[in-house]
């Protein structure tokens, strides 16, 4: 971390960014969502290929001041489409995971919850070794249907431990059995023919093989070289670029 530069500008009132979106729900349908970038401290595993510590802090956030940022979040897109109504879901990402205790207080849980009733999905991120009672609270605590998103990147082993995920792929399975078990929606993203790892590389008909054991209902995003600016998007809109194992 030393060799790293300087962080960006943030305060702890105020998410880093906002964004309107649309996106390919897991039933195939273009739906209307919210992404709101968290502001909190900066995330404790250093994976090797994220750049979302720019904007983080390196300190915990006082109790709501996570609050005021989705309050700021959601005023922003009423002031942009009129009202909030029309949207299907809402993305917290955060730099990191939404159930470590360091990153968004647990005290802010409930009041959260609240702020989430006209959502038919809430999507959080979370390390698979910080997915237990506290995402379970949560669930029950919003109308909607959670969704956790678990960071795994890659399916092959070696490259997973050199992108220091800090799990391994039976990790990633018991957290999903985990989520499957308590009907919460799981979404993965895996990297196919990553230059990095040009001895290592997985076509998708590699990939299948071994995330078939996966619970059923894993939106799976596969990611094929692309030209980032450009192509991203409406990359999320395209069926083709999603495995929906069932």
């Amino acid at each position: 971390r030393h060799l790293r530069s300087p962080k960006n500008p943030v305060v702890q009132n105020r998410p880093y960014s906002v964004i309107l979106e649309k996106e390919r729900s897991a039933d195939g349908r273009i739906v209307e969502g919210l992404t709101i970038f968290l502001t909190n401290k900066e995330c404790s595993w250093t994976c090797l290929m994220c750049d979302l510590w720019k904007n983080t802090l390196d300190k915990p956030v006082s109790h709501g001041a996570i609050l005021e940022q989705i309050d700021y979040a959601l005023n922003f897109a009423n002031s942009k489409i009129g009202s909030i109504d029309n949207l299907d879901q809402i993305k917290l990402y955060n730099a990191g995971s939404f159930f470590d205790p360091k990153a968004i207080p647990t005290s802010d849980d409930e009041e959260i919850a609240k702020r989430l009733t006209k959502f038919n999905r809430v999507i959080v991120e979370c390390h698979p070794s910080l997915v237990g009672e506290r995402c379970l609270r949560f669930k029950e605590s919003i109308n909607g249907t959670l969704e956790v998103a678990l960071g795994l990147e890659t399916v092959h082993p070696e490259a997973l431990d050199k992108l220091n995920k800090r799990m391994s792929l039976d990790d990633f399975r018991a957290t999903s059995s985990i989520l499957s078990e308590n009907k919460i929606a799981l979404r993965s993203l895996s990297f196919c023919n990553h230059p990095s790892y040009q001895n290592m590389n997985l076509s998708l008909g590699q990939n299948r093989p071994l995330i078939s054991p996966f619970p059923a209902g894993l939106l799976f995003p596969v990611s094929y070289p692309l030209e980032l600016e450009t192509a991203l998007p409406t990359y999320w809109q395209r069926p083709e670029n999603f495995v929906n194992l069932i």
